[in-house]
């Protein structure tokens, strides 16, 4: 086993990290190591005392690997940010439940979860190169996030068959092929985000079976297929968001009590707007404005969204649940505005531009 060796003197009690938190639970052994090109801080837990440590690099990549050295010495720096080898080995001798890479500047390919985890997190980095087959071994996972990096390839089908797993963001990568086809009657799913990647073909029905859906973002791909009428069954959809695609036709099939955010902008829909199913939005009717809660997935993931507001294209990094929106710019609507858009008492952004609706205000 390499030993990654760690300067006592700068134990530090704090829980700040630089962006990277990594908890470990369960180790059986006094110290743990980790080596990560920014991650400044390591939070281990033996047995039940946690330990927190500070570690520092020197300014020279080290090659060969690194040897063992006493405890007063500082490791030195991986080679640009890659996540060693024997880091990836000990990531399935160790019992941990609990990772978090994000915010980081690692790249190369993306480290595989063990199965016994059920957060894991490599946002925000530049890891390259696809999911791998094996990630269908983490059955347990709860959380999945490996947004805004440079992942391509196919996502894997089997990651719709997790029983456990809530939150499946994939957003702003470069997969391609189609959305898994496959999503069992027994999900637990209450996010997906599939935005901003190069994704095809229709979206699959069996997204019926995530019946406690909450968000769902396939904006920013290449989907062409008409207005998926059956997302009506999903009683607790509350954000939407469909845009720049290839959907056409027109939209029915839309009575969604408790959706605030709809975002259908930039595609071709066509015939008139849905005003039949704006009267079943009572998530836009009866909202409390005093209210400053926000949009959060079992107490620690906050839900976000993409919007465009006075023409600019704002990322939501969290979404306030008195957060109201209509967007149905850029596509062929045409006949005139429905009155019933008058009784959304609570809604704060209508975006009706560029289609081909007439009538008077």
């Amino acid at each position: 086993m390499v030993r990654v060796p760690i300067c006592q003197k700068k134990v530090k009690e704090e829980l700040t990290i630089g962006g990277a938190l990594m908890f470990i639970t369960n180790i059986h052994r006094k110290f743990v190591n980790i080596l990560a090109r920014t991650i400044d801080t390591l939070i281990a837990t033996h047995l039940v005392k946690v330990r927190i440590f500070r570690i520092t690099f020197r300014q020279k990549p080290c090659d060969p690997p690194l040897p063992e050295a006493d405890e007063d010495d500082e490791p030195c720096l991986p080679k640009a940010g890659v996540i060693p080898k024997w880091f990836n080995e000990l990531l399935y001798k160790w019992n941990i439940n609990f990772i978090d890479l994000s915010f980081n500047k690692l790249q190369g390919d993306l480290p595989n979860p063990p199965d016994g985890i059920y957060y894991f997190s490599a946002s925000n980095n530049n890891f390259t190169g696809g999911i791998s087959p094996t990630i269908c071994n983490g059955r347990s996972l709860n959380m999945l996030i490996l947004s805004h990096n440079n992942l391509s390839g196919d996502i894997p089908q089997c990651l719709g068959t997790f029983p456990s797993l809530q939150v499946l963001d994939l957003q702003i990568n470069h997969f391609h092929g189609s959305i898994p086809a496959y999503f069992s009657k027994t999900n637990a799913l209450e996010t997906i985000k599939l935005n901003g990647n190069q994704l095809e073909g229709p979206v699959p029905q069996c997204l019926a079976h995530c019946t406690k859906l909450e968000v769902l973002d396939l904006g920013d791909n290449k989907i062409e297929d008409v207005f998926p009428n059956w997302l009506e069954t999903l009683e607790e959809l509350q954000v939407l968001s469909l845009r720049h695609n290839k959907f056409h036709g027109t939209i029915t099939g839309l009575s969604t009590t408790k959706l605030r955010i709809l975002d259908a902008s930039n595609n071709n829909f066509n015939g008139p707007l849905p005003m039949q199913y704006f009267r079943e939005f009572q998530g836009m009717m009866t909202v409390d404005d005093s209210s400053q809660e926000y949009m959060i997935t079992n107490g620690s993931y906050n839900d976000s969204v993409v919007v465009i507001m006075k023409g600019q294209v704002i990322e939501l990094a969290r979404i306030l649940t008195i957060f109201t929106t209509i967007d149905m710019s850029n596509n062929l609507f045409e006949g005139e505005i429905p009155h019933v858009i008058g009784v959304l008492y609570s809604l704060k952004g209508l975006n009706l531009s560029h289609n081909a609706i007439t009538g008077k205000l």
